[in-house]
């Protein structure tokens, strides 16, 4: 089975298609904490796939998650730049989120002032 492949730096219920859900009955929703290279090997295939959205919105944020996936050797090709955008699922995507933990993110920074961190997840239903 082929996935949409699809990065964010967050995940809410909002996301989900609840109309589809709540017609379909119940569904399970997986969380894996993920390492950065383990998350950067979903994107790449997302991309290899050619079925891939980044929906990061923040520019920081994008810029800065983006460097880390790249700087894992992993993706063969560049990220394309997150576009603001709002995500529903209703099964079939894999949703890789990287999720900044920390004060607030200067604008324009390039990695995650010191004492935060970015901890990806993978999200399915």
């Amino acid at each position: 089975m082929t996935y949409t492949t699809i990065l964010c730096n967050s995940f809410s219920i909002n996301m989900l298609n609840t109309d589809l859900i709540k017609a379909q009955g119940e569904k399970t929703l997986r969380l894996q904490p993920l390492t950065t290279k383990q998350a950067a090997e979903y994107v790449n295939q997302g991309l290899v796939n050619g079925d891939f959205k980044n929906a990061i919105g923040h520019s920081t944020s994008d810029g800065i998650i983006c460097n880390q996936l790249q700087s894992t050797g992993v993706i063969n090709s560049m990220i394309p730049k997150g576009k603001r955008k709002t995500v529903k699922l209703s099964g079939g995507e894999l949703v890789i989120v990287g999720q900044y933990i920390g004060k607030r993110l200067p604008e324009g920074a390039v990695k995650p002032p010191k004492g935060s961190e970015i901890n990806y997840w993978l999200v399915v239903i």
